[in-house]
């Protein structure tokens, strides 16, 4: 039976078939008329009135399933060759479906350029970019970093201080050719409604959009390196950086050690002389503080340009901070000076490596949810099993011992297992790859020796 819709259609098709002849006269014609004839029966279109052709030939040719089906075809200079050049065939099969199915090889190619200009292991450069399935109001940040993976509490606080709010965020893992791995982090952003930020108020931002995002992107990347002017504004957002990832790790820690006692009256009462103890004066500070160089250096950063003495001790020392809250219970039960109990904790942590294994946890990537709440808990047992070290030293310790005394006498109880500790981390640093298997494998091995 005739149907003229059938008719129709086929005039459409072969309008476009004609179009694509004129534009693309070579052996791949064929490939994307087919293409093409897939892609108008897909959407049911019936008529190419009011279509811009030109776009949509440029849509076809650079599309995924069109690259997708050169490759099938066996073509020999693809259109993904022709644009990329010396690059096509080190990114044929990089880009995950995830990525493919947000973003179109135009922003790709983008991408593999920016990629390309990443060096070292630390590298990282950023960019925004659009999506196809961008929302109004939305802004989408990419991060292109060479390192395993970003965490996401390190990037939140700095795009919260630059004006922004983080909406959502997906990691893509670019795998290249020759064996190179990429990451590419997409955050979707949205402006907040406060107007506190410094770059809500440049006078570039309304008139030139594109160097309000060159401004931020710079900004961002010199924040992230710790590479800031030292005005205020860049010490306010670098203390805010510290201070909020204090407090992400402290919520962290409370949550998982204070299950049936979480009222903050209780947390107060337990905690606070402590904390005041220790941050009343520097002296005391620094004795619990693991890293010397590293605090004095952000100590007389922020005093250079009027950080109160106080306030810049103690931001400054907020890494060290977290862990006074397993010193102070340590200090509890054993009836001892938070000072000398935290002598002990660093200087036997140094002695066993530990700070090296808490920064491989830290540093493994962590793609989805579960693999970073892992990494999490596995950072949270390592402190655990420091701590349990540090008491189980110290219980044994003579009144007025010095803390490399009482160490040395632990380690001369304890040496089948000391022995055994060291042969596992010389393991692990021989190992190309450290991943769960093996921090549960070295967690289990302190756990013995506590």
């Amino acid at each position: 039976m005739f149907d003229p819709r059938q008719l129709q259609q086929q005039r459409v098709l072969d309008q476009l078939a004609e179009f694509i002849r004129q534009r693309h006269a070579d052996s791949q014609s064929q490939l994307l008329i087919a293409f093409g004839h897939d892609y108008l029966i897909d959407h049911s279109i019936q008529s190419l009135d009011g279509i811009n052709l030109d776009a949509l030939y440029h849509d076809l040719l650079n599309s995924w399933p069109f690259i997708e089906r050169q490759q099938s075809a066996r073509v020999a200079t693809p259109q993904w060759q022709q644009v990329l050049g010396n690059t096509a065939p080190a990114y044929q099969n990089a880009f995950p479906s995830a990525y493919r199915d947000h973003f179109s090889t135009a922003s790709a190619q983008q991408d593999i350029a920016l990629l390309e200009q990443l060096r070292g292991p630390d590298g990282l450069t950023c960019s925004f970019s659009e999506s196809t399935d961008q929302a109004p109001g939305r802004l989408h940040f990419k991060l292109f970093t060479t390192q395993d993976s970003l965490v996401l509490s390190d990037v939140v606080p700095i795009l919260e201080n630059l004006g922004m709010q983080v909406i959502g965020e997906h990691p893509y893992a670019i795998n290249r050719a020759d064996g190179q791995r990429f990451w590419i982090h997409d955050y979707t952003l949205a402006y907040q409604d406060a107007g506190d930020h410094a770059l809500a108020h440049s006078s570039t931002l309304d008139s030139d959009p594109a160097q309000q995002k060159q401004l931020f992107q710079q900004a961002f990347i010199k924040t992230w390196y710790n590479d800031v002017e030292n005005d205020p504004f860049n010490i306010q957002r670098a203390m805010m950086k510290e201070l909020i990832q204090l407090q992400t790790r402290a919520s962290w820690w409370l949550l998982r050690r204070r299950r049936n006692a979480l009222s903050i009256s209780a947390c107060i009462a337990d905690y606070q002389a402590g904390i005041e103890q220790t941050v009343a004066t520097l002296a005391r500070l620094q004795q619990c503080i693991p890293s010397q160089d590293r605090w004095q250096a952000t100590f007389q950063r922020y005093t250079e340009v009027g950080v109160p003495e106080p306030l810049s001790a103690y931001t400054g020392a907020s890494e060290g901070l977290y862990w006074l809250l397993d010193i102070i219970e340590a200090a509890a039960e054993l009836g001892m000076e938070i000072a000398d109990v935290s002598a002990v904790y660093f200087k036997l942590g140094e002695h066993l490596n530990l700070p090296w294994l808490d920064r491989q946890i830290r540093t493994s990537p962590a793609t989805s949810h579960w693999q970073a709440l892992a990494r999490n808990s596995y950072r949270d047992d390592l402190d655990a099993q420091q701590r349990a070290l540090t008491i189980s030293a110290l219980r044994d310790a003579k009144p007025g011992e010095s803390p490399h005394a009482t160490i040395a006498a632990w380690l001369e109880k304890h040496p089948a297992f000391i022995q055994r500790w060291q042969q596992v981390l010389a393991d692990m640093q021989r190992s190309p790859s450290v991943d769960c298997a093996i921090f549960t494998v070295a967690i289990n091995v302190l756990f013995e020796l506590a």
